[in-house]
């Protein structure tokens, strides 16, 4: 059907890559913002290459079949994420690849059944990453094509390494084998430079809070091996009842395969209690939008609307004041009590001597030399004086009278904007860089998890992206935190799924720890979040306002938090020994050739 009607799909997907183009483009000059409009690009494109692509070489009987099962796989597990509430089907998404894989492996009339399966897997995960992560094209569009096609690229490592180890093993249970490679391809994502997590698929039970209570116990990896079992034994029910040898036995062990765990976290839902000490905290959302309004409004305008929101949200029992991510630009951080603009805030809530506040800034420090072990060192030239200084992205706390500053940098930086990743070994495009208008150098970071401490209360400053990182999370509570609390900027994807998926892998972490949060977005979602995942008073979208509640301070430490991501670490250990297992299979039927 589509060989026969492709002239069709060409011109439905160029339609739709050249009007949205045009349409972000004309957009981009008169300053405004892209919406939902990369997911036409997007999408518009994915038609048109498809459809060159199945115009000529394609022509077996089944590739049309296959690519169909290919983008179903990619609708389920798209359907399977916030903010959608279809979260089950992420239960059944790998199953139409599962099927593809059997049938490519078993017709002889495929010459090259790798590079197929390869080319099926890469069409559901380009189409996964699209359907799911478009948004990140607001904040920059080249960006945004490369973070797609590069993490289906990595997606299709532990795809096609688990094909490889089939084929050529012939293990009865290779299927499970898949759990491995896959987990220990998410444990990875989550620790190198290029890391991106985000469609790690135990965030996709962060649509509900009481789906995912026993992450306390084994984090977004007790969700991926859950998710990643319930498609192995969806995937052999199908394929036995279609072969007419379907038993009960294991149409039992799927049911409770997938009730049991739901059913243990909606009693651990409905039996825990918060634990903690209350402290009442003000958050500040001023909604000063990043693209184009907060670099166009005078320090006036800004501080007008900080004061405003602050004087709102303040009374004489609150404890903490948060301000989002970076709300304070260029702030020396050795030097924060002399900000202008901080003091002007200072002058507000000068008259309530019992409050601690916590802000994200735009910070940087000067050195005195050049320090060759400082690998985000810059350099800048005043007159005929060199001067060396470092960026960061940073959070401070301090009290009402800015005595006492403690400060934190953001240290699980985003691949890009705020690190180049590997710069050591890619030192050579630095020229390129710099024409570019970028830096190389990227944000200064600390090899520690801070926590800031006022009185008998200590609180985590988790900058944006951190929150997305359990077990990195895990090191604030391990330091002492009683609470965490989220300083973030979500207004960089516009008003799309992005924000609302950042807010509720969020809850993850409080489940986790079982930590209450208050999370402040310069625009985005501002609410607080109890140990239970539950999201109080949560704002709208688009709007300045300020939110006054209550937190509990919980100075016990769930199993998580003191054993991380074990699972993680489990399955990168035993994939290591099915490669060595790979590689002997592999000379095993070489052998036998020769």
């Amino acid at each position: 059907m589509l060989r026969k009607y492709y002239p069709v799909v060409l011109v439905i997907g160029f339609v739709m890559t050249a009007f949205s183009g045009w349409r972000m483009y004309d957009l981009f000059m008169d300053q405004d913002l892209w919406g939902h409009l990369p997911l036409f690009l997007f999408v518009g494109l994915f038609i048109f290459i498809v459809g060159l692509v199945f115009r000529k070489k394609r022509r077996h009987v089944h590739h049309r079949r296959w690519l169909a099962l290919s983008m179903i796989s990619a609708a389920l597990l798209s359907l399977g994420f916030p903010p959608f509430p279809t979260t089950f089907t992420i239960l059944i998404g790998f199953v139409p690849l599962f099927f593809i894989e059997r049938e490519v492996m078993k017709d002889e009339q495929v010459k090259n059944p790798f590079g197929t399966l390869a080319l099926y897997g890469y069409i559901t995960f380009v189409l996964w990453n699209i359907l799911t992560t478009y948004w990140v094209a607001n904040t920059a569009l080249v960006a945004g094509v490369v973070a797609i096609l590069a993490n289906a690229l990595l997606m299709l490592v532990p795809w096609m390494t688990f094909i490889v180890f089939r084929y050529f093993v012939g293990d009865r249970t290779a299927y499970f084998t898949f759990i491995a490679f896959w987990i220990s391809f998410e444990y990875l994502h989550m620790q190198w430079e290029i890391t991106w997590p985000w469609l790690t698929l135990g965030n996709a039970l962060a649509e509900y809070a009481w789906l995912p209570q026993w992450y306390s116990f084994t984090g977004v990896f007790g969700g991926s091996l859950w998710i990643l079992m319930s498609n192995i034994f969806f995937f052999e029910i199908l394929r036995r009842k279609m072969e007419g040898r379907l038993s009960g036995r294991r149409q039992l062990a799927l049911g409770l395969w997938i009730s049991v765990p739901v059913v243990i976290s909606i009693w651990m839902y409905q039996s825990y209690e918060p634990k903690g000490e209350k402290v009442e905290v003000a958050i500040i959302q001023p909604n000063f939008e990043p693209h184009y309004e907060k670099f166009n409004m005078s320090s006036r305008e800004r501080m007008d609307t900080l004061v405003s929101l602050t004087k709102r949200a303040l009374t004489p029992s609150t404890h903490y004041l948060l301000y989002p991510e970076t709300v304070f630009n260029s702030v020396n951080v050795e030097q924060v009590a002399e900000s202008y603009e901080v003091n002007i805030i200072r002058e507000v809530i000068s008259a309530y001597p019992s409050l601690f506040w916590v802000s994200g800034i735009s910070g940087y420090r000067i050195f005195p030399r050049f320090i060759p072990n400082r690998p985000n060192l810059r350099t800048s030239v005043r007159g005929d004086e060199t001067v060396y200084w470092e960026a960061y992205n940073a959070a401070f706390q301090s009290t009402s009278n800015l005595q006492d500053v403690q400060v934190y940098f953001k240290s699980k930086l985003v691949p890009g904007p705020e690190i180049f990743p590997y710069k050591k070994q890619l030192s050579f495009l630095k020229p390129l860089i710099e024409k570019l208008d970028g830096t190389i150098e990227g944000l200064g970071t600390q090899s520690d998890r801070a926590v800031f401490v006022s009185n008998r209360f200590a609180i985590a400053p988790v900058i944006c992206y951190e929150s997305i990182f359990g077990e990195y999370s895990n090191g604030y509570v391990q330091n002492g935190a009683q609470a965490l609390f989220i300083m973030t900027n979500d207004g960089w994807w516009d008003d799309t799924p992005g924000h609302i998926q950042h807010l509720k892998f969020g809850r993850l972490r409080a489940i986790e720890s079982r930590r209450d949060i208050a999370r402040s977005a310069n625009t985005g979602i501002s609410c607080f979040i109890d140990q239970k995942g539950r999201i109080k008073q949560a704002t709208r979208y688009d709007e300045a306002i300020a939110i006054n509640g209550d937190i509990m301070m919980n100075e016990s430490k769930t199993f998580y938090v003191k054993w991380g991501d074990s699972i993680g670490r489990l399955s990168l250990f035993v994939s290591f020994f099915q490669l060595l297992y790979i590689i002997f299979g592999i000379l095993k039927k070489r052998m036998k050739i020769l």
